[in-house]
C-alpha cells in the first residue's frame, strides 16, 4: 500500500511556497458525501511537512581598468539565508487533486565595495503560497485552478525599505467531448513596487484550444489574447494570437492529403503589428513511390504605416528508386509588393539523395541545382524591419538579412526584446558592400548560442533584375561506430541582367569538411568552412576533444578543449579561440558526491585580446536527512581593452527534511 501511495502522490518543490489545504478539503467532503458513506476512506491526505536551508554565502568580486589606474572596483557580499519550505496535499481518485506549498526566507546581505562611500546592509523578508488544484479529473467536464504569490520585502541602510509583490493566478476548464474536445486557460499576474523605481505591470492572457476529428478530417483551433498593462508610464500592449489548422485525407486508404493553415496576429500599442497568412499543401500519393505536392502562400504584414504582401506557389514531385535514390524536382514563383515596390522571382530546383548500408558502415550523398530570376523595382522607400531573429555563435559573423541598411538605426536586442545592447560596448557594426555585420565584442553580455532580435531600416534599393544559380553537394560515410567523415559544397552564381551596378552582387562559395572519430570514451570533432563572399569572406578551423571515462569505482574524470581559427580575407584578421577543461567526479554510494572541475580559454580577437580561467568545487554530503554541501568557486578573466574581472565565490549550505 504505501508503495502504491507513493506512486500516485507527488509533492511539488519549489521556493516561494507555504502549506494551506483545510478550505479545499472541508469542500471536497461535502461534494462527496455520498462516497464517504463507504467503508473505505476515499480521500488520501498527507498533512504538511518542509524543508529547512541555512546558507552562507561569500562573493568577492574586481573589475580594474589596465589603461584608467583610478578606475577600480573591489566588491566583496556576505549572504545569510534562513529558508523554510512546506508542502501537503489532498488526493480523491474520482473528484480532486489538491496541493499547498509555502515559503518563508530571512536574508541578511553586507556589501563592502570602494565604489561607494558607505558599506550596504540589507535585510530581506520572503513569504508566498502556491496552491493547485485539479477537480472533477475523470468527468467530461474537469478544472485546473493554481494560485501564486510571493512577496518580498528589503530593508537597506540609506534606502529605506522597499516590497515587491507577484502575484500570478488562473485555471484550466477543460471539456472532454467526444466530438470537440475543449480547453479554456486564463491567468492573471501582476508585479508591483513599493518604494523602488520598478513599472508596475499586469498581464492577463486567454487562451481557446479545440480539436475535431470527423472522416479523414482533423481541425484544430488555437486562439490566444494576451493585454500588457504598464502602469506607472501608460503603456498597454495587446496582442491577438490566432491559428487554424485542417488536415484532409482523402482517395483509395486516404493516401492523398491536404492541409490548410491560417493564422492572425494583432499587436496594439508602442508598435502597431498585424499579421495574416494563408497556407495550402496538397499531396497525391500517386503510387507508393511517386508523389506529386502543391504549395500555396498568402502573407500580409503591417508593421506601423509599412506594408508588405507577399505570394508564393510552388508545384513538385517526389520519386524513389529502390529505396535507395531519391529525387525531387520543384518549380517556384512569387510576388512581394513593399510600399508600392514590388520583387518577383520565379524558378526551379532539383535534388537527388542517395543513402545505402555497407559492410563497413553507411553512404550518404546528395546533389542539387537551383535556377531562378528575381526582379526589383520601385523599392524606394525606407522599410523598419522589426524583431529579425538571429543567433550568435563563436567565429560565426551575423549578417542582416536586408541590404542596404541604415547603420544610425540598428537596435540589438535579447530574444526577449528586453534587453537592449550596447554598441560599442556587447557588439561592433562593420559595412561589407550592401551588407552589415554584426560582430560580438569579448567581454559582452551576448552569449554564445544566444538568440537575438534586431532591429534596423533598410534603405532605398535600385531597380534590378538579375539571376542566381546554385549548386549544392554533400557526401557523409559512417565507418561502424568509430568514425564520420563529411563534407559539403555550396556556389552561388549571381548575373546581373540590368539595373544597379555589379557592386551590391557578387558570387559567392562556401565549402566544408570534417570528421568525427569516437575513441571509447573520447570524440574528437575536426571541422573546416570556407566562405568566398563579397559580403562575408572567412575562414573557420574547429578542433573539438571530449573524453569522459570511469577512472575507477565510483570516480570518473572529463577532458575537453577546442580551438576555432576564422580569418577575414579582406581585412587581414584573423580572430583565434581556444579553450580545455578538465573535470573530476567521485561517488561514495549514495552519502558522498565530489565534483572538480577547472578550464583555461584564450582568445585573439578583432578589437581586443582576452584569457582566463576558471576552477569550481564541490562536495556533498547526505547523512540521513541532512543534505550538506560546500562549494567554491575562483575565475580570473583579463582584457587588453575591456576591465578585467576576477571573483571569489564559496557557499555552504545545510538542507533539513522533516
Amino acid at each position: 500500500m504505501e508503495r502504491l501511495r507513493r506512486k500516485i502522490f507527488w509533492t511539488r518543490s519549489a521556493a516561494g511556497q507555504r502549506a494551506s489545504g483545510g478550505l479545499v478539503f472541508l469542500l471536497a467532503v461535502l461534494l462527496e458525501a455520498p462516497v464517504l458513506a463507504q467503508p473505505k476512506r476515499p480521500f488520501w491526505t498527507r498533512w504538511p511537512d518542509g524543508r529547512l536551508r541555512l546558507a552562507f554565502e561569500y562573493n568577492g568580486e574586481r573589475w580594474f581598468r589596465k589603461q584608467m589606474e583610478t578606475l577600480k572596483l573591489d566588491e566583496y557580499t556576505f549572504t545569510e539565508e534562513l529558508r523554510l519550505r512546506t508542502d501537503g496535499y489532498i488526493y480523491h481518485p474520482r473528484l480532486l487533486k489538491f496541493d499547498a506549498a509555502g515559503l518563508l526566507a530571512l536574508e541578511q546581505v553586507f556589501i563592502d565595495s570602494n565604489a561607494t562611500t558607505r558599506d550596504l546592509d540589507t535585510d530581506a523578508l520572503d513569504y508566498g503560497h502556491d496552491v493547485r488544484g485539479s477537480f472533477l479529473k475523470e468527468n467530461p467536464l474537469s478544472f485546473d485552478l493554481f494560485s501564486q504569490r510571493q512577496n518580498r520585502e528589503v530593508r537597506q541602510s540609506f534606502f529605506g525599505v522597499t516590497e515587491v509583490t507577484d502575484t500570478h493566478s488562473g485555471g484550466d476548464v477543460h471539456f472532454k467531448f467526444p466530438v470537440l474536445p475543449t480547453r479554456l486557460h486564463f491567468d492573471h499576474a501582476t508585479t508591483k513596487g513599493e518604494g523602488i523605481d520598478l513599472t508596475d505591470q499586469v498581464l492577463d492572457t486567454f487562451l481557446l484550444e479545440s480539436s475535431n476529428q470527423y472522416r479523414g478530417s482533423d481541425t484544430r483551433l488555437r486562439y490566444e489574447f494576451n493585454n500588457l498593462e504598464l502602469k506607472n508610464i501608460g503603456e498597454r500592449f495587446a496582442i491577438h494570437n490566432a491559428l487554424l489548422t485542417n488536415l484532409f485525407r482523402f482517395g483509395a486508404d486516404d493516401q492523398h492529403r491536404t492541409t490548410t493553415t491560417a493564422h492572425f496576429r494583432d499587436q496594439s500599442g508602442l508598435v502597431e503589428n498585424q499579421l495574416t497568412g494563408l497556407q495550402n499543401t496538397t499531396v497525391l500519393a500517386h503510387t507508393p513511390k511517386f508523389s506529386t505536392q502543391y504549395v500555396a502562400q498568402l502573407n500580409l504584414n503591417r508593421i506601423g504605416s509599412n506594408e508588405t504582401r507577399i505570394g508564393t506557389g510552388s508545384i513538385g514531385l517526389n520519386h524513389t528508386l529502390f529505396q535507395n535514390l531519391t529525387t525531387s524536382l520543384t518549380a517556384f514563383a512569387g510576388r512581394s509588393e513593399i510600399d508600392g515596390g514590388a520583387v518577383d522571382s520565379y524558378g526551379g530546383r532539383a535534388d537527388w539523395q542517395y543513402r545505402r548500408g555497407l559492410p563497413f558502415g553507411s553512404i550518404q550523398a546528395g546533389y542539387g541545382l537551383e535556377y531562378s530570376i528575381q526582379e526589383e523595382e520601385d523599392l524606394g522607400d525606407v522599410v523598419q524591419v522589426i524583431d529579425e531573429p538571429h543567433t550568435f555563435r563563436i567565429g560565426e559573423p551575423i549578417v542582416l538579412d536586408q541590404r542596404f541598411p541604415d547603420l544610425s538605426s540598428v537596435v540589438v536586442k535579447d530574444s526577449g526584446g528586453l534587453i537592449i545592447y550596447e554598441e560599442g560596448r556587447d557588439y561592433i557594426l562593420v559595412p561589407a558592400g550592401s551588407s552589415l555585420r554584426v560582430e560580438i565584442t569579448v567581454g559582452s553580455r551576448i552569449a554564445d548560442g544566444q538568440g537575438l532580435l534586431i532591429d534596423y531600416r533598410r534603405r532605398t534599393l535600385p531597380d534590378r533584375e538579375f539571376s542566381k544559380f546554385i549548386q549544392r553537394a554533400s557526401l557523409q560515410l559512417n565507418f561502424a561506430h568509430f568514425l564520420t567523415i563529411y563534407g559539403n559544397w555550396t556556389r552561388e552564381d549571381v548575373n546581373l541582367l540590368s539595373g544597379s551596378s555589379a557592386e551590391t552582387l557578387g558570387d559567392s562559395e562556401r565549402r566544408g569538411a570534417g570528421a568525427q572519430v569516437y575513441w571509447g570514451p573520447s570524440t574528437t570533432i575536426v571541422e573546416f568552412e570556407q566562405n568566398i563572399s563579397p559580403f562575408v569572406p572567412y575562414e573557420r578551423l574547429l578542433v573539438r576533444e571530449l573524453l569522459a571515462k570511469e577512472l575507477w569505482r565510483g570516480i570518473s574524470g572529463t577532458l575537453g578543449g577546442s580551438y576555432v581559427r576564422t580569418r577575414f580575407p579582406e581585412e587581414r584578421k584573423v580572430e583565434e579561440t581556444a579553450d580545455g577543461t578538465a573535470g573530476a567526479r567521485f561517488h561514495l554510494g549514495n552519502y558522498l558526491y565530489v565534483e572538480l572541475d577547472g578550464g583555461y580559454r584564450w582568445g585573439q580577437f578583432r578589437t581586443e585580446d582576452a584569457r582566463g580561467f576558471f576552477t569550481n568545487a564541490m562536495i556533498n554530503w547526505k547523512y540521513r536527512a541532512y543534505d550538506i554541501r560546500l562549494s567554491a568557486r575562483h575565475v580570473d578573466n583579463e582584457f587588453r581593452v575591456a576591465n578585467d574581472y576576477r571573483e571569489n565565490r564559496i557557499l555552504f549550505e545545510i538542507r533539513r527534511e522533516f
